[in-house]
C-alpha cells in the first residue's frame, strides 16, 4: 500500500514538473492593436500579449467642434476585448447639437 502511495506521488510530482518546464519554454504571443480616431488617423499601435484586454495608452481622444455639433468622445468601436489576435479600435464620439444652432 505504502509502495504505490509513493508511486501515485512520484508521478504526480513528476507530471507537474513536465508541465511547469513545458510552460516555462513557451514563448508569449504578442499582438498588434491599432487605435484609429474617427477619420481613421492612427493615434497609437500598441502591443499586447494574448490573454490581456488592451488599454489605448494616451490623453483621452478628441474631436473638434464643428459648425453644427459638439464632440464628446464615448469610447471605442469595438470595445476593447482579451487579446486573441491582432486588432484594430476606432474612437466614437456622440454629437451634441451647438447650443447656438438650437
Amino acid at each position: 500500500m505504502k509502495k504505490r502511495i509513493w508511486v501515485f506521488l512520484f508521478c504526480a510530482v513528476l507530471a507537474l514538473l513536465v508541465v511547469g518546464i513545458a510552460m516555462a519554454e513557451t514563448d508569449p504571443v504578442n499582438y498588434t492593436i491599432t487605435w484609429l480616431d474617427y477619420d481613421e488617423t492612427v493615434l497609437a499601435v500598441t502591443e499586447v500579449t494574448e490573454g490581456e484586454i488592451p488599454v489605448y495608452p494616451g490623453e483621452t481622444p478628441t474631436r473638434e467642434t464643428d459648425a453644427d455639433y459638439i464632440y464628446t468622445f464615448y469610447g471605442w468601436d469595438p470595445e476593447p476585448v482579451v487579446a486573441t489576435a491582432n486588432a484594430t479600435y476606432m474612437a466614437n464620439y456622440s454629437a451634441q447639437p451647438r447650443p447656438d444652432k438650437c
